[in-house]
């Protein structure tokens, strides 16, 4: 069963805010992963087909890009929900 989401963070502000680093995440995950799926594909390919059979590759090509849409978003999100967490708070700090 899902969680209500401003239950569980405690409000509909922080919510926004972990929507938001989402959507940044998101956007920094289609410019970044293929870049980084481009430069290490042939070796993990190559070493994934050396290790557990050519016959699979396909599914190693597969299973890499979405590793590496993942490899980009999950720690994306993470810094950009902080980055945003610090900027509201003090700009909160400064102006009020």
């Amino acid at each position: 069963m899902m969680a209500n989401p401003i239950q569980n963070n405690g409000s509909v502000a922080n919510a926004s805010l972990m929507n938001f680093a989402t959507l940044l995440a998101f956007i920094a995950a289609m410019f970044g992963a293929p870049p980084l799926y481009g430069l290490t594909v042939p070796y993990v390919v190559q070493m994934l087909s050396r290790h557990y059979g050519s016959q699979f590759a396909d599914l190693y090509d597969l299973l890499w890009m979405v590793l590496t849409f993942l490899l980009v978003f999950i720690p994306a999100r993470a810094i950009f929900y902080f980055a945003l967490t610090a900027l509201i708070s003090g700009a909160l700090y400064r102006f009020i």
